[in-house]
């Protein structure tokens, strides 16, 4: 099954429902749509992170705001760092993914595998606890990569596995 309706939104990465197809996914969508066509069914999402937006400390949106009265719930959550050419010199990388606020929803550590030249698998820790439903309803997820990397090169691509939820 492909999902093929657009409107106001912008995906800029690659979104999957699990065992289904997002069409166009450099195009537009109305994530209310998915939203309530698709929810409570298992989400994919990634996002790569530049060379330059990773040096940048770059913030970048994950997800689309589902809608009113609806939640992101992050499953799971891992980042492929893809060697380059030049090994990134520096002793902090850390990926937080975050609602408005920012509310941290999960974190994961590359700063060991970024800054030794190899390609690398990070697990992502989700984050458990008590969030105020009011800060993450109708919330986009965005991400950051926060160092103190001076150089360096290769690329991060962010996965993440969510449902959409009523509240």
């Amino acid at each position: 099954m492909r999902i093929t309706e657009y409107a106001d939104g912008i995906v800029t990465q690659e979104t999957k429902l699990v065992g289904f197809e997002l069409d166009g996914a450099m195009g537009n969508y109305l994530a209310r749509d998915v939203a309530d066509e698709f929810e409570g069914q298992l989400i994919r999402a990634e996002v790569e992170f530049s060379s330059a937006e990773i040096l940048a400390e770059s913030i970048k949106d994950l997800i689309a705001a589902p809608g009113e009265d609806k939640i992101i719930v992050i499953h799971r959550a891992y980042c492929i760092y893809t060697y380059g050419t030049i090994t990134y010199t520096g002793t902090t990388a850390l990926l937080t993914l975050f609602v408005t606020g920012p509310i941290s929803l999960a974190t994961c550590n590359l700063a060991s595998p970024i800054t030794q030249g190899v390609s690398y698998y990070a697990n992502g820790a989700v984050e458990t606890g008590a969030l105020p439903l009011a800060s993450i309803n109708d919330q986009k997820i965005e991400g950051q990569i926060a160092n103190d990397l001076i150089t360096g090169d290769g690329t991060v691509s962010v996965v993440i596995y969510y449902t959409i939820e009523d509240v």
